[in-house]
């Protein structure tokens, strides 16, 4: 994998961070992006297309006060794919209650797009999914 697709990815996700999602999904992910949201997710089944990412994201946004807090932990490459470790949380919009965890995307890059994401809240998953062993 290219320096240049880790570079794609560190910039994806500093526009996430960001909080500018509509650049993040607009620039970075192809049009019929593939997501594949962790069991743990409510709304878990997977789905395409960028605007369908855009509801999700929106939806997630919805349930945090300032939209929630990440923060970048590491970006690994691994033969066609970039895994994006995250600590992502925040304080509940209903329940008043700061929550963190940590999640884990498997990001698959063609032609400077990335058009699959496996979004997994146990990274020692994450991490057998590519074919790495431990976390």
């Amino acid at each position: 994998m290219s320096q240049d697709t880790v570079e794609l990815l560190t910039s994806a996700t500093e526009a996430f961070i960001a909080g500018e999602r509509d650049a993040y999904v607009d620039n970075y992910f192809a049009e019929d992006v593939e997501i594949r949201p962790d069991a743990a997710f409510p709304e878990a089944e997977p789905f395409r297309g960028r605007e369908a990412y855009k509801r999700f994201l929106a939806e997630i946004d919805r349930g945090w006060e300032r939209g929630g807090i990440v923060v970048l932990k590491e970006i690994v490459s691994v033969e066609d794919r970039v895994v994006v470790r995250l600590d992502w949380g925040g304080k509940g919009r209903a329940s008043g209650i700061d929550m963190n965890s940590n999640l884990t995307a498997i990001c698959t890059v063609r032609d400077g797009w990335v058009i699959r994401v496996e979004y997994f809240f146990d990274h020692s998953e994450a991490l057998e999914a590519v074919g790495l062993a431990g976390g």
